[in-house]
């Protein structure tokens, strides 16, 4: 199966990777890469229908908006006493822009919505394949080189954000 790509129910995240814009439901493939096995499922017409129809099953069944957003709201309320006593920032690093836990439930909630929506419009009317793009020079997946690019930005971010995540809990340690 294709990587998921959820960054932690956000559309955008980072600022940089495009969650939806990058993904298409009725292609087994992630955008950009190409899979021996997966290939082979889509030349073959009748594979290709039934992964479509599992996966329209898959989405109704589990992945029908007011189901997930009633087990984010769910999930919320058990942790919300504890979240209370959180010392770390109320914000999410997939979403920086995201203040306040209230608030990132609902970005959640609606990231949900949106990529149901869009898992649904892909499904019903699949288009053309996403192209894969040639092989690049240190890019054995085929990634597109700006998605790539995209990508390595995001870890070295990442990477950052980790070691300053270390020295505050190295500090907090110090005060307790």
């Amino acid at each position: 199966m294709p990587w998921d790509l959820d960054v932690g129910f956000c559309e955008t995240a980072f600022g940089q990777v495009r969650v939806l814009d990058d993904w298409n439901a009725a292609w087994p493939v992630p955008i950009g890469r190409t899979s021996p096995l997966l290939d082979r499922i889509i030349e073959d017409p009748k594979l290709l229908s039934r992964y479509r129809s599992i996966a329209v099953d898959i989405l109704e069944h589990h992945f029908e908006p007011k189901l997930i957003c009633d087990l984010i709201d769910k999930k919320y309320q058990l942790i919300k006493p504890h979240l209370q006593a959180d010392s770390f920032p109320k914000r999410r690093v997939t979403v920086p822009l995201d203040d306040g836990y209230e608030g990132i439930v609902e970005s959640m909630k609606l990231f949900m919505q949106k990529r149901y929506a869009t898992a649904q419009q892909k499904l019903r009317q699949p288009s053309q394949r996403p192209r894969s793009v040639e092989q690049a020079r240190g890019n054995p997946q085929a990634i597109p080189v700006e998605l790539l690019d995209r990508i390595k930005r995001v870890e070295r971010e990442a990477q950052g954000m980790q070691r300053k995540l270390q020295q505050l809990q190295q500090v907090m340690q110090r005060v307790r």
